[in-house]
């Protein structure tokens, strides 16, 4: 009719590809921000789609290959996660710490452990553990545990399955990391360095004989081979920090590090309203021992010494090798009639143990006290050094203290 606007039928026509292309990412999309609706989005889309076997089979596949390359991206993410988080830091135990957390969670474990392994012993020098949340409402707050002794920690039930299997690996045999594992449901992989294993990284989960996706098995590996440069590393550090920090030839502290522990416990006894005593030692005749017997039997006067010294005070007290003949012990939340009590047990030890083919050894020794006697800690060692003093000039093998800085009061024992 004139006036009137023509009328067309439209039909409307898709690309199957463009349809199943645009269902697959959907499909991604629903898996990734909301889990829980996917089952329904599911069954809506298999309502929807055309009862064609190959357009369905088509989706099928389409939908498994988008699974699969999420879930590899997530491992490799956890994996530089994991890079990232080991090469931050040269303490060993976060080393341990981050990982066994990325790595059950990235792996969704029901728990697992890392256990390193003392340098050339079968004693764990240190233990890390995770085990997944029972309750689900816990959004993902994993649990995880770091040991640094075997037996730290662990209930009387085994609570932690990872770290009782940690516990029975033998680190000598742990086998080819390619080889079958113990359980279908466990995963083990040795943490090997320079064809040493130093340690093992071990995986469980309480889904019956689950099968351990190619994926899941070469991120472990990977993480292990991080994880054993990251320790070696760690280890280097701390042996350089040791050696920094100790004499060479008693292994006792030496005086730089004696220097740093005093001004950190002063400050201590400040802050807590505590007195803090020094001993002062000096050996007496070393020059004659070695013109006598020679160096190297000086040098073993010294260890001897220095080993009664650790055997006879406190595990908090710091010893230290002050210089030459001179040794030195920091005696933390100490009086001074206790300081006089330890010195003199000391000196009772050294002159009562003789030194191989050297015999009898003697030392002097000077105590002061922190703050009763001494302002602060420059004039505690300079009273425990007069003391030492004065105990020399009283004729030797004896311990000698001060009471004041002044000098005035001479406190004879």
């Amino acid at each position: 009719m004139i006036g009137l606007t023509p009328a067309y039928d439209v039909v409307w026509t898709f690309d199957p590809n463009v349809v199943f292309t645009a269902i697959e990412y959907l499909m991604a999309r629903v898996s990734v921000q909301t889990p829980q609706e996917r089952e329904r989005f599911e069954t809506l889309v298999n309502a929807c789609t055309p009862r064609s076997s190959s357009l369905r089979l088509a989706l099928t596949f389409t939908t498994k290959v988008t699974m699969l390359m999420q879930r590899q991206n997530e491992l490799e993410m956890a994996t530089n996660r994991i890079s990232s988080a080991i090469s931050s830091t040269l303490e060993i135990g976060l080393i341990l710490q981050s990982a066994v957390e990325e790595v059950g969670r990235a792996l969704r474990a029901h728990s697992a452990a890392i256990v390193l392994w003392q340098e050339g012993t079968n004693t764990p020098e240190g233990m890390s553990i995770y085990e997944r949340p029972e309750d689900p409402q816990r959004d993902g707050n994993d649990t995880d545990t770091n040991i640094n002794t075997p037996d730290a920690g662990t209930p009387d039930g085994q609570k932690h399955s990872a770290l009782g299997a940690a516990k029975r690996a033998n680190p000598r045999g742990a086998g080819d990391s390619d080889g079958p594992l113990a359980t279908p449901c466990a995963l083990e992989v040795p943490i090997t360095y320079r064809n040493t294993v130093i340690g093992g990284l071990l995986v469980e989960d309480d889904t019956a004989y689950r099968n351990w996706e190619d994926e899941e098995v070469l991120m472990v590996k990977t993480v292990s081979d991080q994880l054993s440069v990251a320790i070696s590393h760690a280890r280097l550090f701390r042996q350089v920090q040791t050696q920094a920090m100790t004499d060479a030839l008693t292994g006792l502290f030496n005086h730089g590090c004696f220097q740093d522990r005093l001004d950190r416990e002063t400050k201590l006894a400040d802050r807590n309203n505590q007195q803090l005593s020094l001993i002062l030692l000096d050996l007496d005749h070393l020059k004659r021992i070695n013109d006598t017997h020679g160096h190297r039997s000086g040098d073993v006067t010294l260890c001897h010494v220095a080993a009664i010294m650790k055997g006879t005070v406190r595990d908090t007290d710091i010893c230290a090798r002050y210089g030459g003949e001179e040794f030195v012990i920091i005696l933390p939340q100490c009086d001074r009639e206790h300081a006089i009590e330890v010195a003199e047990r000391l000196r009772q030890s050294i002159a009562s143990t003789p030194v191989h083919k050297v015999g009898q050894v003697t030392a002097s020794i000077g105590v002061a006290t922190y703050p009763t006697g001494a302002k602060n800690k420059e004039e505690l060692v300079e009273m425990a050094d007069r003391a030492m003093y004065l105990a020399k000039a009283a004729g030797r093998n004896r311990v000698r203290t001060l009471a004041h800085r002044s000098y005035s009061g001479i406190d004879v024992t």
